[in-house]
């Protein structure tokens, strides 16, 4: 009887980790999308994206999203709304970028490159305000703290690239004066 236990408690250990992704993958994943993000999505060039890197980047967000939905629960299984409503913004201005960086070649004029940045100010400040009651709150279980640790990353990720493409922004402004 013991035996079959300790086997049954073995499957159930390795059936769990194949249904989610673990929080050092999720934190690499997010890493290596916003760096791809740049490299093939958008680069120095932001006439030039391409397309399919958007999809792996959804991917990679998606996949954040689900690890945090399910790790912000307490333990009676009631989701943290704080930590849901930090990724639900996260998420919204996720897709407010990704609409930038697609429309970004449209744009010729030195006062069409003005406005967007003005929008990606906005972006910044946005970020900021979406996890600010998070950062406050002391999590003391260890899954809630990866939850809150991953929108904290997902936060940092959206910056970066927020950064990245206010440079090409900027750098787009200057060529428009010459």
């Amino acid at each position: 009887m013991k035996k079959k236990f300790i086997m049954l408690s073995t499957l159930l250990i390795m059936a769990s980790g194949l249904y989610g992704a673990t929080y050092i993958e999720v934190i690499n994943r997010l890493s290596q999308g916003s760096r791809d993000l740049e490299n093939k999505g958008y680069g120095t060039n932001p006439k030039g994206f391409s397309p399919s890197i958007f999809n792996q980047w959804f991917d990679t967000f998606a996949i954040a999203k689900r690890f945090v939905i399910d790790n912000s629960k307490n333990l009676i299984g009631m989701q943290d709304s704080d930590i849901i409503n930090a990724v639900s913004c996260l998420e919204k201005i996720n897709m407010d970028l990704i609409n930038i960086i697609k429309t970004i070649r449209e744009f010729s004029t030195r006062d069409d490159f003005v406005i967007l940045s003005y929008k990606l100010a906005s972006i910044n400040e946005s970020l900021n305000k979406c996890i600010s009651k998070l950062m406050i709150i002391n999590m003391t279980l260890s899954n809630k703290k990866d939850a809150k640790n991953v929108v904290i990353t997902i936060k940092k990720s959206l910056e970066e690239m927020v950064d990245r493409i206010n440079k090409i922004v900027s750098d787009m402004i200057n060529l428009t004066n010459m």
